[in-house]
């Protein structure tokens, strides 16, 4: 049978044009692309072969019984803009996805109530006929999940060519069926592998960090506009906001009235806070100017067109947060598809993937505020400890000759209270990271405040292995004029470095044999202070490593020496806070790391 363009279509043909196209796109439909650009060569092969001048392709939500539209494509340029969002009681294109059978109309007039939901498009491309073909769930076979609609102009042969697809609708059903499920598939499990590698790239994996990760991915999977991320509190009790890819270059083709604003969290918005406690997902696929105002809690007046809220789960099946993705509206596009179920489709993939690292996060959330309450009681005797001993180092040295006994361990308790100190503040920059700790800089002497405090705490560490006090010498520093630093902080460090010189040394070699030295090297602009000992050093792959957080060496882990592996992260952390650099110099003995700080006023001296 011939149509009026002289395209030829045989019933026998039909079969095998669309097997040949599944073969011929099968690279396509598995290489992750989304749904409608899986349907082009069909779309392709209706407009060529078959006379169809119009094709669209809708995903039905059969909670709600309305279709989306998420692809269309005509034999030639339309102005009109098309209906995306329809009732499938009222539309010839519902009627088929509600009775899972093609539905032929040889004019889109003959049914009352029912009509073609979109008279603008229909009198542009002068629509006559229209076959409605529903796509079933391929392991359930009475739910439709998208339906195809094939239209034909009022001058051409429309019933003929009708009848022929609706012959042949269970194989055109099928195919289709199967094209688009591998598609979904397979394109979920590679949207989860992508976002497993970006988890992964992540050296130290926080709720933010790790929910930011999440978001990001999202919002490349679906091409969207903005994704933010919920999630319970610590102790379940509320929701709060932990990942957000709205940035104002987002929105450049958003109406002029909203671009540029950025939003101000004020709240939770109430569809969150619904989602979460439904554990249902929401799709909008047009949003009214209510659900806007439920949608988004931000002070901004933003243009929304589409959105879906997904529930977010931890591995054991809780609903622990709700991710949010919108869609804005656009000025520069004719048109811009709808959120669709198979968006959701994919969110869901990629939370099954995040289910893991998510329940890892949440329970660090909770050992993290578990810990911050035992600092912060911690941190209350250790501060009352500290003006206990201060009081009586004060009546010590003021009634002393009235005294008739000697209290020689003021030191050791000043040592040990200033060691719980920094214990407390390396545990305070592990749980909530070094920015955290507040810097206080002032010009101090080097040797007074910094360098003999810190052999002096390292005293106590030194009698534990057998070794003595002048086995650690210092150099360099007499005549140094003062710098700018935080003295407390600087510290934790010069006193990290010593610790680790006498912990790591060799526990086979004899305590008498350790060595060594902290010397300072002055430069215009800058200096160095230089840690060197005469232990076994590090292999050549640990010269960086040995900054990581929690990074302990295959020596340290053999010989048994306690530790966290934060002390040389907490050190470089904190030279950074200074505007310096924290590096190992020489790998063997004598290994040597080198402590660089700057200071405007070491640029006077002269070599």
């Amino acid at each position: 049978m011939a149509d009026e363009r002289g395209l030829t279509c045989s019933t026998g043909s039909l079969h095998n044009d669309l097997l040949e196209l599944v073969v011929t796109n099968i690279a396509d439909i598995t290489n992750g692309l989304t749904p409608e650009e899986v349907m082009q060569p069909f779309v392709r092969h209706a407009l060529n072969k078959l006379g169809v001048c119009l094709v669209q392709i809708w995903s039905a939500e059969p909670r709600k019984g309305r279709l989306v539209l998420i692809a269309q494509e005509a034999d030639q340029p339309i102005q009109s803009v098309p209906n995306d969002v329809i009732d499938a009681s009222t539309s010839y294109t519902g009627k088929a996805f509600e009775t899972g059978q093609p539905q032929h109309f040889a004019s889109l007039y003959d049914e009352s109530g029912r009509d073609f939901n979109n008279e603008a498009l229909r009198k542009e491309l002068r629509l006559q006929s229209l076959l409605s073909v529903p796509i079933h769930n391929i392991g359930n076979p009475h739910q439709t999940t998208m339906v195809v609609n094939f239209f034909r102009r009022a001058n051409e042969v429309a019933r003929q060519v009708g009848d022929q697809f609706a012959d042949r609708h269970q194989e055109i059903s099928r195919l289709l069926a199967a094209s688009l499920e591998s598609n979904l598939r397979e394109r979920s499990s590679r949207m989860a592998a992508r976002l497993s590698l970006a988890l992964r790239s992540i050296s130290r994996v926080t709720t933010e960090s790790g929910c930011q990760a999440f978001a990001k991915s999202i919002q490349d999977a679906l091409r969207t506009d903005w994704v933010s991320v919920y999630l319970e509190n610590w102790n379940e009790t509320a929701l709060a906001k932990h990942a957000d890819t709205f940035v104002k270059q987002d929105v450049g083709a958003v109406r002029s009235s909203a671009r540029g604003q950025q939003p101000t969290n004020v709240g939770i918005p109430d569809l969150v806070h619904k989602v979460w406690r439904t554990n249902r997902d929401l799709l909008l696929p047009k949003v009214s100017q209510a659900e806007r105002q439920e949608l988004v809690s931000e002070n901004a007046d933003l243009p929304i067109a589409s959105a879906i809220l997904v529930p977010l789960h931890d591995v054991r099946g809780g609903c622990k947060g709700v991710v949010r993705c919108i869609n804005f509206e656009r000025t520069t596009e004719n048109w811009r598809r709808p959120f669709s179920y198979e968006d959701i489709a994919i969110v869901e993939a990629m939370e099954r993937s995040f289910a893991l690292p998510l329940y890892m996060m949440l329970q660090s959330q909770m050992r993290d505020r578990s810990l911050s309450n035992l600092s912060h009681e911690l941190r209350v005797p250790v501060t009352a400890l500290r003006a206990v001993h201060e009081r009586m180092q004060r009546e010590y040295d003021v009634n002393t000759a009235m005294n008739r006994f000697r209290f020689p361990y003021f030191e050791e308790v000043h040592t040990f209270t200033s060691l719980m100190q920094r214990l407390l503040l390396q545990l305070q920059a592990a749980r909530a990271g070094p920015e955290s700790i507040e810097l206080s800089k002032r010009r101090v002497k080097l040797l007074p405040q910094v360098i003999q405090p810190a052999l002096r705490h390292t005293e106590p560490v030194l009698r534990q292995r057998g070794m003595k006090f002048l086995q650690i010498s210092h150099s360099g520093f007499e005549e140094l004029p003062q710098i700018e630093v935080d003295a407390t902080l600087l510290l934790q460090v010069v006193f990290n470095l010593m610790d680790n010189m006498v912990k790591y040394f060799p526990s086979r070699r004899p305590p008498s044999e350790f060595s060594g030295s902290v010397r300072c090297e002055r430069m215009v602009g800058a200096i160095d202070i230089v840690f060197s000992d005469n232990g076994d050093g590090i292999v050549e792959a640990d010269r960086e490593r040995i900054f990581d957080y929690g990074y302990r060496s295959e020596g340290a882990e053999r010989s048994n020496v306690s530790g966290t592996g934060l002390g040389c992260w907490l050190a470089r952390e904190i030279a950074k806070r200074h505007g310096g650099e924290l590096s190992v110099r020489s790998v063997a003995r004598p290994f040597e790391i080198v402590l660089r700080l700057r200071d405007t006023r070491l640029r006077a001296v002269q070599f």
